[in-house]
């Protein structure tokens, strides 16, 4: 895939900083802020009649015990970076992601994290930083660029409404770097928002949209705090805030202070702890017997490998640095929260990081999924936070770069799997597979959710999966044409409510296989050289944007990365430098054609061309141009398609496409395609790209007679023919028949592998043995109809016959070819049998 880790420019970096408001002086992350990655949203199901390639395209992330159920990139909200993120939950069970991010923020409903849905994108003021709290049915987002304190009224999520109910000014500066809720006690604290700015404080129960400010503590600057209410204890009934805190910006001196915040307007300090190289006490939460709290300082990491501190504060008074854990890895920790057992981490170009914290002061890694697959470096890029608190056990994360992430930890509760793999190939006359659906967790199975899901080039069909008992089920595939690509996966639902699918990425990362009896690859081009492909053609007119071959520089329009699972490179409609503006190299003024190489289609049966491609056109307000693929075989050029200007093919993100050349052009010598993109009209955002170009041939061919038949004493030529598909993995559908066989003789058919044949079968006889030994019997029958007439039959299911029992082939392989005959008494032949002509077939998969 492209690398897509490029550092803004130079000259755009003052631009930057007069639009964002500073957290604090010298604050590192503005300095490291890379461009956005430039993607379709991810999701892992598909409803019907969508495009399978509309689910977008998960980059490769090494991962360990977390999966990935979706993600919404910084596009989906129109942003140039995330930040923060938080969830809440309603009575009836909706859970909401809340995504702060450079312009605002989103609420997200996450409860089918498989494809979650925008409520609203909230605009707030531009910032880097962002945070969000709930208390009941509010919540409640900060901000460094100002406007206070926003309140949002969530009580109408079930319907898809979040309302902005009011902003809170009061409690001096707008500012604000973090805020924090005592949900047991109803006080809010706004953390920062300038030098020396520690806590700001307003009581939520007196009016929780407009709560008033009742104090504030400002002995030290606190960059973040998470506020207890004790019930027992020493400190039963006490509101205990844990600060990281510091003189200044927060780097002087830089501690966790342990404060007695019960009276806002006498606040006092029980205790402060300090580390050996504290650089910069950023966030810390406490584990939830209130024994320990874990910190992370954010700028030791250059000097440590990645390291939260452990302090002991079963005795707040007394409490003391217990020791420090590192998994080892270099990146920064930022922020990290508790749940039971388990610390849930963010620690930048890490990704999260989960910890059993059974042993409260030995913690193990267990799980981590890494959202910047670059590296680990300790820079300030990737995953900003995390949210492990829904009750359905969805996870969420927010990312500096890549926006909101939804995983699953763990296994999952159904394990779906393909009992023999996934073919290759598909028999045109329908194929099934069996299935399992393994309860992990007993009865977690919705009965009649098991599906599968395919795409044949129309979009998403669901087939309910037929149950065959316990855990075994059979996927059936519909008869499809011959030669198509078929996108597919294997879906089924929990009593939690969840999907799970197989393979695990589902409809993001689909299984694919083709419909054909046997193909070969005739030609491919991942792009990764030119191969005779060239830019430009007579009539080309475009004044920017002309085709050119590169790694992609990703903007709103155009792709961040190639199609490639391997390699960088792509064809793609000009490459401004990182950080440029949106319209800077795309199509403009004009046409510009992409030419492919000529191909040699001579003799080949049904020669099938596919390639993946990118098109955008809707980032302005005038959406009137066209992507147009055209193919000719030495003559005129022929439309194969014409993508736009409307429709979501036409959004940007990888589309797959395929046509049978037959369908357009004679298949011949001088075969070739061309890629036009064009600015016609209003001027436009216009960006395209094309990869993975492939031509293959695909062998659908019906069972073909050859050889002579012998003629009976009785005058009858029998003849064979078949129906339906042999398969090697039907158990039944191919039927071998031979008619105009003498009535009432005994006879078979049988079959080799070798070949064909042409032998004569005997002196004085008209027939001929048309297939090479070694040769297979199928069981002998009788003819049926009358004795001396030539309405007799010989049939077999030949699927059927070849699955009841080791014989000849067995078991067989998808593309065999066989030599098939039929035998018969013949008594008054010199031979005393008859043979009818042959017939060659090939066996599908």
């Amino acid at each position: 895939m492209g690398d897509w880790l490029r550092l803004l420019r130079t000259c755009t970096i003052p631009t930057l900083l007069a639009a964002t408001a500073l957290a604090h002086e010298d604050d590192p992350k503005l300095w490291a802020l890379r461009p956005p990655h430039q993607a379709k949203p991810v999701f892992t199901t598909v409803p019907a009649g969508m495009p399978m390639a509309s689910s977008g395209t998960p980059r490769a992330m090494s991962a360990n015990g977390i999966s990935l159920l979706s993600n919404l990139p910084l596009s989906t909200f129109g942003a140039t970076s995330g930040n923060d993120c938080w969830g809440y939950t309603s009575p009836s069970g909706r859970e909401i992601a809340m995504f702060g991010h450079s312009n605002g923020t989103g609420f997200v409903d996450v409860s089918d994290p498989r494809n979650p849905v925008v409520l609203l994108n909230a605009a707030g003021p531009n910032s880097l930083w962002r945070d969000v709290k709930v208390f009941s049915h509010y919540a409640y987002v900060v901000s460094e660029g100002g406007s206070g304190i926003q309140i949002f009224d969530l009580s109408n999520v079930d319907n898809g409404v979040v309302t902005l109910v009011n902003t809170v000014t009061t409690g001096g500066g707008t500012a604000t770097h973090n805020v924090a809720i005592d949900e047991a006690s109803g006080f809010l604290y706004r953390c920062g928002g300038g030098s020396n700015v520690g806590l700001r404080i307003y009581d939520l129960n007196a009016n929780p949209t407009n709560p008033p400010f009742v104090g504030q503590w400002l002995n030290l600057y606190c960059h973040d705090v998470q506020v207890v209410t004790y019930t027992s204890g020493p400190y039963a009934g006490k509101q205990i805030a844990f600060a990281c805190t510091g003189t200044g910006n927060g780097s002087g001196a830089t501690r966790l202070s342990i404060l007695d915040v019960t009276n806002k307007s006498s606040i006092t300090t029980i205790k402060e702890v300090f580390w050996p190289g504290g650089a910069y006490s950023h966030q810390c939460w406490v584990s939830e017997d209130l024994q320990y709290c874990y910190l992370d300082d954010e700028l030791d990491e250059p000097n440590v490998p990645s390291t939260t501190y452990i302090i002991n504060v079963s005795n707040l008074a007394a409490a003391f640095l217990a020791g420090s854990y590192t998994n080892g890895n270099t990146a920064i920790t930022h922020n990290n929260y508790v749940k039971g057992d388990f610390l849930y981490a963010a620690n930048y170009r890490s990704g999260v990081r989960i910890f059993d914290i059974t042993n409260r002061t030995a913690p193990q890694e267990v799980a981590f999924y890494d959202t910047f697959p670059a590296d680990d470096a300790a820079s300030f890029n990737g995953l900003w936070s995390v949210y492990p608190y829904f009750p359905s056990g969805v996870l969420i994360g927010s990312d500096l770069e890549s926006g909101l992430f939804m995983w699953w930890v763990g296994a999952a509760p159904l394990d779906i799997q393909l009992v023999q793999g996934a073919p290759s190939l598909l028999n045109p006359g329908g194929q099934s597979l069996d299935v399992t659906v393994v309860e992990n967790t007993p009865g977690a199975y919705v009965p009649g959710s098991a599906k599968l899901v395919y795409d044949a080039g129309a979009g998403a069909v669901s087939v309910p999966l037929a149950s065959l008992g316990a855990s075994s089920f059979r996927a059936d595939f519909p008869a499809l044409a011959c030669g198509t690509n078929v996108s597919w996966y294997l879906e089924a639902e929990s009593t939690s409510g969840l999907t799970w699918t197989y393979p695990e990425g589902g409809a993001s990362a689909p299984l694919s296989s083709i419909v054909a009896l046997g193909t070969s690859v005739v030609a491919t081009n991942a792009m990764e050289t030119a191969a005779g492909w060239v830019s430009g053609d007579t009539g080309d007119n475009a004044t920017s944007g002309q085709w050119l071959r590169a790694d992609p520089v990703g903007t709103a329009a155009q792709p961040e990365d190639d199609h490639s699972a391997s390699g960088t490179a792509c064809w793609v409609t000009g490459n401004a430098t990182p950080g440029a503006s949106i319209g800077t190299a795309d199509v403009d003024g004009g046409t510009t054609t992409l030419l492919t190489a000529n191909y040699n289609l001579t003799g080949l049966s049904d020669p099938v061309v596919s390639y993946w491609r990118w098109y955008s056109n809707n980032q302005n307000g005038v959406i009137d141009d066209t992507f147009v693929v055209q193919v000719r075989n030495g003559g005129a050029w022929v439309t194969v398609e014409t993508v736009g200007p409307t429709g979501i093919e036409a959004t940007g993100g990888w589309y797959y496409h395929e046509f049978h050349v037959a369908n357009f052009v004679a298949p011949n010598a001088t075969v070739q395609l061309r890629f036009r993109a064009s600015d016609l009209g209003s001027g436009s955002i216009v960006e395209a790209a094309i990869d993975d170009f492939q031509i293959r041939d695909v062998d659908c061919s019906a069972p073909v007679a050859y050889c002579t038949s012998g003629t009976s004493g009785a005058g009858c030529a029998a003849t064979m023919s078949a129906s339906g598909f042999a398969s090697a993995s039907s158990t039944s559908g191919f039927v071998l028949t031979a008619t105009n066989v003498e009535g009432q003789r005994a006879g078979l058919l049988f079959y080799g592998l070798s070949g064909a044949s042409s032998a004569p079968w005997g002196t004085g006889t008209s027939s001929f043995l048309c297939v090479k030994a070694p040769t297979q019997r199928t069981p002998a029958h009788n003819s049926g109809g009358s004795a001396g007439a030539c309405d007799g039959t010989l049939s077999v299911d030949w699927n059927a016959f070849t699955h009841g029992g080791p014989v000849l082939g067995t078991p067989f392989q998808g593309g065999t070819t066989v030599w098939s005959q039929a035998w018969y008494r013949d008594p008054a032949s010199s031979a005393t049998t008859s043979l009818s002509n042959g017939l060659r077939f090939v066996v599908g998969p």
